[in-house]
């Protein structure tokens, strides 16, 4: 019965120690960026693309607050919790839809920097008004001190190339980080 007792402890033991790896070290941001000319990206943040650039956004990045009942945002800038710097490759100025463009990003936090690669793909270039355009971005993310890979980052993105009133370009990312 004793070594039943110690083999059910032991058994019990790993099923909550790999249990826990599992999801050891894993944490979700999630950030809003506003493009803010007060952001400067600088030739020494696109040299790191591994891709010629021919536009750069820079922004801030702020928390938000959502409503627990349903998701929806209820205040889109809390507090200023670091910077964006993007280079992106862009090759289709129409923005058709499902067309890509190449993305490089530093988000820069308070203690931490993760750089994003991958692309944006186009979904609208008509909605909410002509011009207007929509995106979605899926990015690796890397820990840019160490070059480690750390995650992914994706984005609901608004882009408004052509300066419309009323609309900002900017972003709401979900970074998923593995530390």
């Amino acid at each position: 019965m004793k070594k039943m007792i110690v083999l059910f402890a032991l058994v019990a033991g790993m099923a909550l120690f790999f249990a826990s790896a599992a999801f050891a070290g894993e944490r979700v941001m999630q950030v809003r960026t506003v493009e803010d000319p007060r952001v400067i990206v600088g030739d020494e943040v696109c040299a790191e693309a591994p891709f010629t650039s021919n536009v750069r956004l820079g922004a801030y990045a702020w928390s938000f607050q959502t409503r627990a009942s349903d998701g929806s945002v209820v205040n889109n800038m809390i507090n200023d919790v670091g910077t964006a710097k993007a280079c992106v490759r862009i090759t289709d100025f129409k923005f058709t839809p499902f067309s890509t463009a190449q993305f490089y990003i530093v988000f820069t936090f308070r203690q931490e920097v993760y750089t994003g690669l991958g692309v944006c793909t186009v979904t609208s270039n008509n909605v909410p008004e002509l011009g207007v355009v929509l995106a979605g971005c899926s990015l690796s993310l890397k820990d840019h001190a160490s070059g480690d890979d750390a995650g992914i980052a994706v984005s609901s993105s608004v882009f408004n190339p052509f300066r419309l009133p009323g609309y900002e370009t900017g972003s709401y990312w979900t970074l998923k980080i593995y530390e």
